[in-house]
């Protein structure tokens, strides 16, 4: 089964798909990227977009992925369960480091 998700996050439009043999794993997938945040809470701005960065440490890389506010720099990131699937973060507020 092949579920196809459109989904508008600030002002870019994005397809996600999920194609699996079992239906119920199929559609787990896409809910967990359909609560994907569209808008920062924080500062209620619909100016949002999916980021990612990567960055290493002494266990390997790792890859960031994020959705941004452009207004407040805030953060909502992704997370992910050890026995599998994702879900996101509540946005935390962006508090610059000191020089």
């Amino acid at each position: 089964m092949k579920i196809i998700l459109n989904k508008k996050i600030g002002d870019e439009a994005f397809q996600f798909e999920a194609e699996g043999k079992d239906t119920f794993d199929t559609l787990v997938d896409i809910a967990q990227l359909s609560t994907m945040p569209d808008y920062c809470p924080l500062c209620e701005s619909k100016f949002v977009q999916l980021e990612m960065n990567k960055g290493k440490s002494e266990t390997g890389e790792f890859t960031f992925v994020y959705v941004r506010c452009k207004k407040c720099n805030a953060k909502a990131q992704i997370g992910q369960y050890k026995s599998g699937g994702i879900f996101w973060k509540k946005f935390e507020a962006y508090i610059p480091k000191e020089q």
